[in-house]
């Protein structure tokens, strides 16, 4: 099954808590009380790092997707 890309339409049709793929390490979480905030998870010196990146009311799918194309060639050097 292919995933599908993440667009501002389907983020705001999401409501069941969990955690939502827009690319390998860029996610959007949904809170039990239907929250939803970016996040990133990367691995930084061999662990594992998740960094918020802001709720979704701050945050547009744009710039979260910016910041973590950012912080992941950060993460390479």
């Amino acid at each position: 099954m292919v995933a599908k890309r993440l667009t501002v339409v389907r983020i705001r049709a999401f409501s069941e808590p969990g955690m939502y793929r827009a690319d390998p390490t860029f996610c959007l979480r949904v809170g039990p009380t239907g929250a939803k905030s970016w996040f990133q998870r990367l691995t930084i010196d061999g662990r594992r790092r998740d960094i918020g990146l802001g709720g979704l009311t701050l945050v547009s799918l744009a710039e979260a997707r910016e910041t973590a194309f950012d912080n992941r060639r950060h993460a390479r050097r």
